[in-house]
């Protein structure tokens, strides 16, 4: 086994110094090699293998590069330095390197055309053969964009007899990258899982299928076999174009398949794939293995990218009007709220009551309860009035209701020694219930009279009841002189029905007296 290059991480010492510089990265672009003849597996270094960064007969340090070896070979394409010093910006290559195994030598290989493949790490390579000619075959991978990088979805090949990179025209684009190509056969090549960022987005997916690729190679038309006789001199046919077809391989029905993972490695071994390792979440060590003599393709690989793709532009779209909605209804709410408010503050300023200081001046009291007295006319007050036939007046017994023993705003009847509120009306509320009441009217709700006057109007004592009469006309039209003489309290008439005859002659009405709780004469 073949080991070239890489990177490692270690804890600057200047770390407390330079804090942007936490880690320090030392890269390499040495050969080590492990020998399992001796069944122990013994490690071991090629001495004339790495050289300084600025030597150029070697490849500069690097890591994520593609390789293959081939007739005693190593072949290098690619990769990454992310340069140690940690100053300088990370740079991918596309330059061919090709080391002899046995004397232990590097060499530069320089396409004569001068057509590279772009930049790139984290590639896939392989060795394929076909009519005697090998190739390297380099899949995928991704390139340094700015400060960000993208992935690739081409693939070369580099004729290592015509010393030439050529482009592979695809049926379709499945980029991947951080997986393992292998062939089996001469044509046909397989990969398996690896990473897919699509363009434009910051979230990557991982895959668990099986690729499967046929490779086409066109060769000169005069060219029937590996090597051509044109006149006594030996000439080697010429590659004209290749082109591949890429299949999705299914596993058969029941079988278990390995589990999503990227940057693993892979090895054909008798027409079957070998994969080992990789990482999805956790660094797997497991290995798996996939005959590929029975395997089914389906021609539908590239289907899979274009619906992530597809998914992601509708999902951002149907966010996008999720949002939209979203501050299109918190502006109409935000509409609504402020004309509410400006509602509210009209209201507010059209709406005046009792002042403060005026709420002040009004008498707030002990409650006691009145000692009540029956008056034994109002004994039938549920009877029927009768009336005499003849002309003269008659005494209508009329019992009003003078309770104040509940407050009349909350219907919670008074408790001994409360304190209670006394309007200029003499009409008595709970504190709480009156207040709140004066500070938006401004009269009783009671009788209506107005509590907001002209400060030093005189009131009415505390301990006597105000009462005036006030005759009202009786409704006959055949005698406009009658009329009853009803209460008048604090200049309002308190409404009584009472049944009136046509044929009656003027009455009088007797009233049952109130007297006040406070009375000094009860």
């Amino acid at each position: 086994m073949i080991v070239f290059g890489g990177l490692s991480l270690s804890t600057n010492a200047n770390a407390r110094a330079k804090p942007s510089s936490m880690l320090k990265i030392t890269e390499y672009n040495d050969i080590w090699r492990l020998s399992l003849s001796s069944g122990e597996g013994v490690w071991s270094k090629d001495a004339n293998s790495n050289h300084t960064v600025t030597d150029t007969e070697i490849p500069s340090p690097r890591s994520e590069a593609g390789s293959a070896i081939h007739d005693n070979k190593l072949f290098i394409f690619g990769g990454i330095s992310y340069r140690s010093s940690g100053f300088d910006s990370p740079v991918d290559m596309n330059d061919l390197w090709s080391y002899d195994l046995e004397t232990k030598t590097w060499k530069q290989l320089r396409p004569s055309d001068g057509i590279v493949p772009p930049r790139r790490f984290s590639h896939s390579v392989t060795l394929t053969v076909q009519s005697g000619l090998s190739y390297l075959l380099v899949y995928s991978g991704r390139h340094l964009q700015q400060t960000s990088w993208s992935m690739l979805d081409d693939t070369w090949l580099y004729s290592l007899s015509e010393n030439r990179w050529i482009r592979v025209q695809s049926s379709s684009t499945t980029p991947r990258m951080y997986t393992s190509i292998v062939t089996t056969g001469d044509t046909d090549f397989w990969f398996f899982g690896g990473y897919y960022r699509p363009v434009h987005t910051m979230s990557g997916y991982v895959f668990d299928d099986t690729v499967s690729g046929e490779l086409n190679i066109r060769l000169d038309s005069d060219s029937d076999s590996s090597i051509l006789k044109k006149g006594s001199a030996l000439a080697r046919p010429t590659t004209k174009g290749a082109s591949m077809k890429l299949y999705t391989a299914v596993a058969g029905m029941n079988r278990a398949t390995p589990p999503l993972r990227y940057n693993h490695q892979a090895v054909a071994w008798n027409e079957a794939i070998v994969v080992y390792g990789g990482s999805y979440q956790t660094v797997r060590g497991d290995v798996w293995s996939y005959n590929t003599t029975n395997a089914v393709l389906l021609e539908d690989v590239d289907m899979f990218p274009k619906k992530i793709t597809s998914l992601i532009y509708f999902l951002g779209g149907l966010i996008a009007v999720i949002v939209v909605m979203l501050l299109l209804l918190l502006l109409r709410w935000r509409q609504v709220d402020q004309r509410n408010l400006q509602m509210r503050q009209v209201r507010g300023s059209n709406t005046r009551g009792v002042s403060q200081e005026r709420m002040q001046q009004l008498e707030i009291l002990k409650y006691k309860k009145p000692v009540k007295s029956v008056d034994p006319a109002c004994v039938h007050h549920n009877k029927d009035v009768s009336v005499s036939s003849h002309v003269g007046s008659i005494q209508i017994p009329i019992c009003l209701n003078f309770d104040e023993d509940v407050c009349p705003i909350c219907l919670v009847e008074f408790e001994e020694e409360e304190n209670v509120r006394k309007l200029n009306c003499t009409h008595i509320f709970h504190v709480p219930c009156i207040d709140e009441w004066l500070r938006r009217n401004v009269t009783c709700p009671m009788c209506k009279d107005i509590v907001e006057t002209v400060p030093g109007q005189e009131q009415q004592p505390a301990n006597s009841t105000s009462r005036r009469f006030s005759v009202v006309p009786l409704l006959n039209p055949r005698n406009s002189s009658q009329s009853l003489i009803v209460p008048f309290v604090t200049g309002r008439v308190i409404p009584t029905q009472i049944p009136i005859s046509a044929a009656v002659a003027p009455t009088e009405v007797v009233l049952a007296p109130r007297i006040a709780p406070d009375d000094p004469h009860t």
